[in-house]
């Protein structure tokens, strides 16, 4: 078995369908977040002993909660703006995130604050959702992948699995920890080489190689790669692998795109469409492709 880590399950489904579309061997071949495999492995160990999984789509609405029901000699920062648009939002991605780093409330450096007031309720924020998480019986991710690292060994892979790891899948100290509990024969992580573009510094297991493209000279599409180096790029040659045009707005760019499909006869599954800003075009691709 090949297991294949990857940030999403949707850009798993898109690897295996090149893979099989392609004519490469794609048996046995396993694609999983993280979290999912983290959730398979912990789930029975939570469930005996008691603990229900949190729905994190909740938790902005608990964190604002639990900031309101501060005692009221907890120093007021955060809750002065309370009513402010996203600001539970934005302190359940930081609790979440010093969740993930395996930072507790104990641990919370006063000295990382430029503002000791900010810290003060920050910490007092943090320990209330801990004794929460305890009263209600409940685990996070942090639990999660806690819990799945302890019992890595009692999941679904084998010493003889194969792992490979998408660059850039792990990005939070705890992930890292867990993947590197698991068993298997790890593969090196590759990354296309691009020119001028730096490598983020996600937790990661060892260096990972940058691989340039086998194939020269390059098609004009292929010449996308230098983007962010035009210096550098070769001349285009006018293949017609490249094309370009413009479109008043969203909408009208999205109904050219299943134009130029619908005129080309191409099938839809033989067409990826990829864009900067997938929030805002995803549901109208959805809605498109339904109505065609």
């Amino acid at each position: 078995t090949k297991w294949v880590f990857v940030p999403s399950h949707a850009l798993g489904h898109t690897i295996g369908e090149r893979l099989a579309r392609s004519g490469t061997g794609w048996g046995n071949v396993r694609f999983t977040t993280p979290g999912a495999l983290a959730t398979e492995i912990a789930g029975p160990h939570l469930a005996a002993r008691g603990l229900d999984i949190l729905d994190e789509t909740t938790a902005p609405a608990l964190m604002l909660r639990l900031l309101l029901d501060l005692p009221r000699e907890t120093p007021n920062y955060f809750r002065q703006l309370a009513d402010q648009p996203s600001m539970a939002e934005a302190l359940w991605n930081a609790v979440a995130e010093l969740r993930l780093a395996g930072i507790d409330a104990d641990q919370l450096n006063a000295s990382a604050f430029a503002d000791a007031t900010k810290h003060g309720e920050l910490h007092a924020l943090l320990q209330a959702y801990e004794k929460y998480l305890d009263t209600a019986s409940a685990a996070d991710s942090a639990r999660i992948f806690d819990e799945a690292a302890a019992h890595a060994a009692e999941g679904p892979m084998a010493a003889t699995d194969v792992v490979l790891e998408l660059p850039g899948t792990c990005r939070t100290m705890l992930e890292r920890r867990f993947l590197d509990c698991l068993p298997g024969a790890r593969l090196p992580a590759r990354i296309l080489d691009i020119p001028r573009l730096e490598i983020p510094t996600w937790p990661r297991r060892g260096p990972v190689e940058r691989v340039r493209p086998p194939c020269e000279p390059l098609s004009d599409s292929q010449r996308l790669r230098y983007l962010v180096a035009p210096d550098q790029a070769p001349a285009a040659t006018g293949d017609g692998t490249l094309t370009m045009f413009r479109a008043a707005g969203k909408e009208a760019e999205v109904e050219e795109v299943f134009r130029r499909i619908q005129a080309g006869r191409i099938a839809l599954d033989e067409v990826e469409i990829a864009c900067a800003q997938p929030d805002a075009y995803a549901p109208l691709l959805w809605d498109k492709a339904q109505r065609y």
